[in-house]
């Protein structure tokens, strides 16, 4: 089924998972997170919210707390911000585009807009650095970049995309990722492979509940009484006796 909105977040769990694709966006299962995992998230969005404020040059003292994470959050982007072309600021930017029946959106923390070049900036609270091999790889930064150079007149060797970690070390709290014709070619390929397999896929089969990715995934339980009531209904199935023709 393609569903008339994809963002970023839609491909990296379809090339994760398609079960856990239809868990999550066609059956919208929504299940309890974590206590945890919700206090981070929270955080995320304070320290999103305080960065956009200080980019609008408003006052955020009001907005710290000398206890809280997102103290030094700030301080450490203060002293440490990533480097910004020159050119127009767009915070909390969207951006939609069509693309082989379905509409591509992206929210970009921050798109700065410049004569000869364009830069994405992407705030990252919960990771640890994240290695460039993988960040490359990830649907985030293929989406983002190819949303950008669709919907401007840049050139795919104008845009940039900067992800910068509020826990990392001085040394490694922004990684810089470049973008190519040839990357772009190779996106938009891949776009039109995925989107035609999510209308043709009806059956979303589970990975192996043995892999890397189940071991940690919300909807484990879920999967494992699935494919143990299709286990037992295979069975019955097998123990009905032949009707004589």
């Amino acid at each position: 089924m393609l569903l008339p909105n994809i963002s970023q977040q839609y491909l990296q769990v379809w090339t994760t998972c398609r079960r856990k694709f239809r868990h999550t966006f066609l059956d919208e299962v929504n299940l309890p997170i974590d206590h945890e995992l919700q206090e981070k998230l929270t955080l995320g969005k304070q320290f999103h919210l305080l960065v956009q404020q200080h980019q609008l040059e408003i006052d955020v003292t009001q907005m710290l707390d000398t206890d809280s994470p997102l103290q030094n959050w700030f301080q450490s982007y203060l002293a440490h911000p990533p480097r910004m072309i020159h050119g127009e600021h767009f915070l909390e930017h969207k951006r939609s585009m069509q693309f082989a029946g379905t509409t591509l959106t992206a929210i970009y923390d921050l798109v700065i807009l410049g004569q000869t070049s364009a830069q994405i900036i992407d705030w990252k609270t919960q990771q640890n650095p994240i290695p460039y091999s993988i960040l490359a790889d990830n649907w985030q930064t293929k989406l983002y970049l190819f949303i950008l150079q669709e919907t401007t007149n840049y050139a795919p060797e104008q845009i940039s995309m900067t992800y910068w970690f509020a826990n990392a070390h001085p040394s490694q709290k922004t990684v810089d990722i470049s973008y190519t014709a040839n990357q772009h070619q190779a996106t938009a390929l891949t776009l039109s492979r995925i989107l035609q397999e999510m209308t043709q896929d009806d059956r979303y089969l589970p990975l192996p509940l043995d892999s890397k990715h189940c071991q940690n995934c919300e909807f484990l339980v879920r999967c494992q009484a699935e494919i143990t009531n299709f286990q037992r209904t295979e069975s019955d199935i097998a123990d009905v006796p032949e009707v004589a023709i």
